[in-house]
C-alpha cells in the first residue's frame, strides 16, 4: 500500500505528441479536479513543441484528481506524484498516461474502461451490450475506489457510482477522508435540492 503525507513533493510530466496530428504551437492544460466544478480550474500550462511538452512543478503530496486536455483532444485523468508521469498522445488523439503507481491504476481502471464506454454509447450496439459496458466500468473505478480510499482522488468516482446507483460497502466509506464525506454529503444535497425544485 502507497503511504503519502501532507508534505510538498515535486512533480513532472513528459508529453509526446505523434507527429501526424500537426500539434506544434498548441496548448496543453492541467486542470485540478473538485466535486464542486466552479471551483475547477487550470493550474498550469505549456506548448507542444516538436511533437513534445513538459510540465513541472510541486505540488500537495495527497494525492488529488487532475485532468489533462489538449485542444481537439479528448482529456484524461490523472495524479501528480513522484517520478516521471508519461503521456503519449497517438495519431487516433488517444492520451495514455502512465510512469507512476497511481496513474498506472488509473489507465487500468478509470481511463481505458471509460474509452470503451464511450465508444460504445457512439455505436449502434444493442443497449444489452451498452449496460453491459457500462457496468464493466462500475465494476472498475469500485476497484480503484477500493484500493485508494483514504485519498481525496477518489472523490469524483465515488460520486459516479453513486449517480449510478451503486451503493459502497460501509468498510470503503469509512475510510474516506473527513473532508471528502463532507464535501460528498453537499453535493447528494445539492442534487437532491435540484431535483425538488422540478417535481
Amino acid at each position: 500500500m502507497l503511504i503519502y503525507g501532507q508534505k510538498q513533493i515535486k512533480y513532472k510530466i513528459n508529453g509526446i505528441v505523434d507527429k501526424t496530428l500537426m500539434y506544434d504551437g498548441t496548448k496543453v492544460f492541467l486542470n485540478q479536479i473538485w466535486i464542486d466544478s466552479t471551483k475547477s480550474k487550470d493550474i498550469d500550462s505549456t506548448i507542444i513543441k516538436n511533437g513534445k511538452f513538459k510540465i513541472k512543478g510541486i505540488c500537495q503530496e495527497l494525492p488529488h484528481l487532475y485532468h489533462i486536455r489538449i485542444t481537439n483532444v479528448t482529456g484524461n485523468f490523472l495524479t501528480l506524484e513522484p517520478g516521471t508521469i508519461k503521456i503519449q498522445i497517438d495519431s487516433t488523439k488517444t492520451i495514455n498516461i502512465m510512469g507512476t503507481p497511481i496513474n498506472d491504476d488509473l489507465h487500468k481502471y478509470v481511463n481505458k474502461p471509460w474509452r470503451e464506454v464511450e465508444d460504445i454509447l457512439k455505436s449502434q450496439n444493442e443497449m444489452s451490450s451498452k449496460i453491459n459496458t457500462i457496468n464493466k466500468y462500475k465494476t472498475s473505478i469500485l476497484k480503484f475506489v477500493k484500493k485508494y480510499a483514504e485519498y481525496p482522488i477518489v472523490e469524483l468516482f465515488v460520486a459516479q457510482l453513486d449517480d449510478y446507483g451503486t451503493e459502497l460497502p460501509s468498510q470503503i466509506i469509512k475510510r474516506l477522508p473527513e473532508e471528502s464525506k463532507t464535501k460528498l454529503k453537499w453535493r447528494k444535497n445539492k442534487i437532491n435540492i435540484l431535483t425538488n425544485q422540478y417535481k
